[in-house]
Formats: structure tokens, sequence, C-alpha cells
């Protein structure tokens, strides 16, 4: 019994022996496969300054076809930072890198390989969490406002960039087919912005394209609105207030070459602008462009009494002046201010005798004391003349007395001849007139009197106008009515009496 027992317990010492050995080798083994996977410089290996004088350590890396974990483990190792991983980051992961690279280098060579399984970086005070790419854009990652010049790296941010000229919506567009499936790009037109989350180096080749494509005079088109109720020219100034940039480093509200001109001829408004500022320009003229309400109109009408409408316009129109630069050094009552705004139009209607006057409700009731002034009545003048041939040898059976030449006025209206030449009273013929002086050559008869204000008396008789006295003579052969003109005009107003005939004579005779 004592010998089985001692051959069982030798039997036992030389398995377990033999266990050891065994173990031994497939550890030996084991390591012996990993060292051949992973060749690493041990970290305190190589280290060599950099340009500041500081030490810096550099490392070779070679993978081959080992799992992600076991990468993230040793780059945690190599620069200290802590990780949490989630847990579908998976995958394998191979890496040639013949040279040294530094730290700083295998850090970046690292967020490459996550991106490139899909996986990014989110830092989360001193943990950083590594989690699938679609789940980044709802983690705390870095924002960018500025573009960055520095090296670029695959770490996942979200970029701010504000477009000058280029519409957001058009860039976006644009870009689409640049970005990977999980990154994103917003537009923001309100302050004409992209928003983009992507890698770091793939924002950085966008920025690229867009400061290529953001220039001047992208996108603008031309657009013309009529107006119903505005003035184009008083409308312009409103929007261009409105959307005058403000002081300051504060992004203006419209693009520079943004213009706008007032056609007055239509009453419209040229819009040269890209899709954004045309759609808020477009709006804004929408809400103003607005029918006065019932009691402020500003086209007037004004019917006189008595002016011509015409000659008051050309009155009424020399009186705007255009406002001159007020001089802050007089004080506000010595400053001159226009009497009538240069922008009152006034129009005449000769049918209706009236004025058209478009302007504001000041000057409306400023011209209308101006107007009321002026249309007052005028005293008229009327003149009635006869021109009569009368035969020299005619002997006026009425005892007539012509009192022209050294005549008087007197009190009844009519001239009074200056004395007789021809017998005290006595009937005498038509005194004859010397052919080179053209003065008569004897006083007119006396007797006679020609009615100008009132009536005209021949003799003893009393005409009550010409058309009597033409009546008288009609049939009396020695005397010859030519004509008898007659003009009405205002008092202080030029007028003229024509009298001409057209005779027909022959110029020249044919056989």
């Amino acid at each position: 019994m004592k010998a089985y027992d001692t051959s069982w317990k030798t039997v036992f010492k030389w398995m377990f022996f033999l266990f050891n050995i065994i173990t031994a080798t497939v550890f030996v083994s084991s390591r012996s496969e990993v060292h051949s996977q992973v060749q690493v410089s041990p970290p305190a290996g190589s280290v060599l300054p950099d340009k500041k004088g500081n030490a810096e350590q550099y490392v070779s890396i070679d993978f081959n076809n080992v799992d992600l974990p076991v990468f993230i483990k040793f780059i945690s190792e190599l620069t200290g930072k802590n990780f949490i991983m989630d847990e579908r980051v998976k995958g394998k992961v191979t890496i040639f890198s013949p040279g040294k690279i530094s730290v700083k280098e295998a850090y970046a060579v690292f967020e490459s390989v996550l991106e490139v399984h899909g996986f990014s970086t989110v830092q989360a005070g001193e943990i950083i969490k590594i989690v699938p790419f679609p789940d980044v854009r709802t983690k705390s990652i870095e924002t960018k406002l500025k573009e960055d010049t520095g090296a670029s790296d695959d770490r996942v941010v979200t970029q701010i960039i504000p477009l000058r000229y280029a519409d957001p919506e058009e860039i976006k567009r644009l870009l689409a087919p640049l970005i990977s499936k999980n990154s994103v790009i917003l537009a923001y037109p309100s302050t004409n912005t992209l928003i983009v989350t992507d890698v770091h180096s793939n924002i950085r080749r966008l920025l690229q394209i867009i400061n290529a494509v953001d220039i001047t005079g992208i996108g603008h088109e031309i657009s013309v609105i009529p107006l119903k109720y505005s003035y184009a020219e008083k409308l312009v100034k409103v929007i261009e207030s409105v959307f005058k940039a403000p002081a300051g480093p504060q992004k203006p509200t419209m693009e520079r070459d943004t213009k706008l001109v007032a056609d007055e001829r239509t009453n419209s408004i040229v819009i040269l602008a890209g899709q954004n500022d045309s759609l808020k320009i477009k709006r804004l003229i929408e809400l103003l462009d607005k029918e006065v309400p019932k009691g402020k109109e500003k086209i007037h009408i004004y019917y006189l009494e008595n002016g011509s409408a015409e000659e008051m316009a050309k009155v009424l129109q020399d009186l705007p002046e255009k406002e001159e630069k007020p001089d802050p050094t007089k004080p506000l009552l010595q400053r001159k201010a226009p009497v009538i705004s240069d922008k009152v139009i006034i129009t005449p209607d000769k049918a209706t005798n009236s004025l058209i006057i478009r302007g504001d409700s000041d000057d409306y009731n400023a011209l209308v004391e101006i107007i009321q002034k002026l249309d007052i009545p005028r005293s008229m003048v009327y003149i009635e003349c006869l021109i009569m041939e009368v035969n020299v040898e005619k002997d006026f059976e009425l005892g007539t007395e012509w009192s022209v030449f050294g005549g008087s006025l007197d009190d009844d209206g009519a001239f009074r001849g200056g004395g007789g030449g021809f017998g005290g009273g006595g009937f005498s013929k038509i005194p004859s007139i010397d052919p080179e002086t053209g003065v008569p050559t004897t006083s007119f008869p006396a007797g006679f009197s020609l009615g100008i204000f009132e009536t005209i008396k021949i003799g003893n008789i009393y005409f009550p106008n010409i058309a009597a006295l033409i009546n008288a003579y009609k049939k009396d052969k020695d005397v010859h009515i030519l004509s008898t003109p007659q003009v009405l005009t205002t008092d202080n107003q030029e007028a003229k009496i024509t009298i001409g005939k057209n005779i027909p004579y022959q110029t020249k005779e044919g056989t």
C-alpha cells in the first residue's frame, strides 16, 4: 500500500512539473507574438529637444491588425490621457510607421484612426469619451468662431463661418457633396452664416473653397418693385437708413454692393442685391407701401376763382427752395428754413382753372394761404376804337367838332375842344392835313366831342357807343368805316390789337 501511494505522489509531481513548463512556454510564445505585433520604443527611449528647448519624446509605431481597444490603451499609456470607450468601439488597426514621430503627432494619428472607423473623441473635463461619430454632434464638442490657421487634425469640431457676399443656402448646396455622411452643415440666412460640424481637417478644406467663391457680385439679381402709394425716392432713403451698417465691428445687415435706385418716371424701386437681401428689402417695401389714411392724402386740388391756373402755377413753382444745411453755430430760430419743400409738385389744369398740388399737408396749407392772397378780383380795361375814312370835302350836317389835338378831359368824361377856329360854333369841313408834317392845318370844328369814358357827342347828338355812331353814318357815301377794333384786358396786363387784311396780288403772268 505504501508503494502504491509513493508511486502516485511521484506521478503527481511529474505532472505538476510538466504543467509549469507548458504554461511558461505558452506565456513566452504569447509575449513573443505581442512583441512581434507591437514594436514601440519605450517611453523613456529617445528624447530630443523641441524648438523651444523643451524635451520632446519621439516614438515609432507599427501595428498589424490589432484590436482597436488595444491601440486605445497604448495611446493612453503613451500620452497619459484617460479614455472612456463606448461599447460599440470595435475594429482592427493596422499602422505602418517606419520613422519616429512625436507624441503629439501620435495622438493626431490616433484621432485619424478613430475617424476612419467612424468614431471620435469628446473632451469632458479630465476624461475623453470615445463615441460613434453620429453621437458626437449632440455632445459638448469644441466650437470655433474664427478660422483656425494652425495644424489640422481629425477631431470633430463645430465651425461658425460668416459669409460676406454669397447666399448661405447656395453655399450649403455647393458643399453638401464634399462632407461625409455623418457631418452636418446648416445655413442661417438671418446672419448670413454657415454652421459646419465635421473633422477639423475637412473644415479647413471647406474654408478654402468658401473663400474662393464668397466674392462680391455672386448670386446678385435685379428686381423692379413698382410702388402703389409711396414715393420711390423717399422710400429708398428709408430702406437705406434701416439697413445702414451699424457702428462698430458688427456685421452690416446688407451687403456692401447692394444697390437701390428710385425710378421717378415709373415710381418704382430697382434692386440689385443677393437673393437674401432682395427678400428682406421686398418684405420691407411690402410693409411700407400702404395707402395713406383718409384725411392725410398728399394730392390736393385747388379751384381758382379769379386768377389763371397756368400763371398761378408759374408763380408758385418759384417758391420752393432746397433746404440748406443748418449752421450749428446759429440759434435754432435764426436758421433759414425753406418756405416750401422742393419736393412739392404743382400742375395747372386749364380746363377747370384749377391747381393740382402734390405734397405734404404742411406745404399745402402754406400754399393755400399764398393762393388766397393772389386769387383776388382785378380791374378790367375795355378799349373800343373806330377807324373810318371820311371825304375831306364832306360837311357834317350835325355841326361836329373833332377835339383830339389840344383837347382836355372834362368832368363828364369827354374830350372838349381847345377853341374853335371856324366861326364860333359854325359848321365847317374837317381840317386838312399837312402832307409833310402830318399836322392839321386848322383846328377841329367847334361843337364836337368824342366820348371815351361815356358817350360820343357829335353836334348836339349823343351816341351811346361807337356802334350807334357807325349805324348813323353807314349809309353816308362820304363816310367809309374801315375797322372797329376792340380789346379787353386785365389791369396792368399788356394787350395789343392787330388790324390787317390779306390782299392777293399777281406776281407772275403767263401766256
